[in-house]
Protein backbone atom coordinates (compact mmCIF):
# COMPACT_ATOMS: atom_id res chain seq x y z
CA UNK A 1 0.00 0.00 0.00
CA UNK A 2 1.32 3.33 -1.30
CA UNK A 3 1.08 5.82 2.29
CA UNK A 4 1.62 8.68 -0.32
CA UNK A 5 -1.68 8.38 -2.23
CA UNK A 6 -4.30 7.95 0.67
CA UNK A 7 -6.73 7.52 -2.47
CA UNK A 8 -5.55 5.12 -3.92
CA UNK A 9 -7.43 2.01 -3.06
CA UNK A 10 -10.93 4.21 -3.30
CA UNK A 11 -12.77 4.17 -6.09
CA UNK A 12 -13.64 7.65 -8.54
CA UNK A 13 -17.11 7.93 -6.35
CA UNK A 14 -15.41 7.48 -3.05
CA UNK A 15 -12.67 9.94 -3.83
CA UNK A 16 -15.37 12.72 -5.17
CA UNK A 17 -17.18 12.18 -2.09
CA UNK A 18 -14.14 12.62 0.54
CA UNK A 19 -13.64 15.86 -1.83
CA UNK A 20 -16.84 16.75 -1.43
CA UNK A 21 -16.75 16.16 2.44
CA UNK A 22 -13.53 18.59 2.35
CA UNK A 23 -15.06 20.77 0.65
CA UNK A 24 -18.07 21.19 2.87
CA UNK A 25 -15.83 21.20 5.97
CA UNK A 26 -13.68 23.89 4.83
CA UNK A 27 -16.85 25.94 4.13
CA UNK A 28 -17.79 25.32 7.65
CA UNK A 29 -14.86 26.84 9.03
CA UNK A 30 -14.66 30.00 6.87
CA UNK A 31 -18.37 30.69 7.99
CA UNK A 32 -16.77 30.48 11.46
CA UNK A 33 -14.00 32.54 11.32
CA UNK A 34 -13.25 36.27 12.33
CA UNK A 35 -12.16 38.83 9.90
CA UNK A 36 -9.24 40.17 11.06
CA UNK A 37 -10.13 43.35 11.64
CA UNK A 38 -13.26 42.76 13.83
CA UNK A 39 -12.49 40.55 17.05
CA UNK A 40 -16.02 39.77 18.89
CA UNK A 41 -15.54 39.85 21.95
CA UNK A 42 -18.88 37.71 23.29
CA UNK A 43 -17.61 35.13 21.10
CA UNK A 44 -14.17 34.91 22.80
CA UNK A 45 -15.89 34.85 26.04
CA UNK A 46 -18.20 32.20 25.10
CA UNK A 47 -15.41 30.33 23.83
CA UNK A 48 -13.41 30.56 26.72
CA UNK A 49 -16.33 29.60 29.14
CA UNK A 50 -16.92 26.14 27.09
CA UNK A 51 -12.98 25.27 26.73
CA UNK A 52 -13.80 25.78 30.83
CA UNK A 53 -16.16 23.67 31.04
CA UNK A 54 -16.20 20.86 28.47
CA UNK A 55 -12.27 21.54 27.89
CA UNK A 56 -10.92 22.47 24.13
CA UNK A 57 -11.22 19.62 21.70
CA UNK A 58 -7.55 19.04 22.08
CA UNK A 59 -6.30 16.11 23.92
CA UNK A 60 -3.28 17.82 25.21
CA UNK A 61 -5.39 19.59 28.13
CA UNK A 62 -6.53 16.23 29.16
CA UNK A 63 -4.88 13.93 32.75
CA UNK A 64 -2.61 11.42 32.25
CA UNK A 65 -4.15 8.94 33.95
Amino acid sequence: MNTDNPNENLNEEQVKTNAERLNHWNDRLDENLESEDRGDLEADEKAREYSEENGSGDQSDENAG
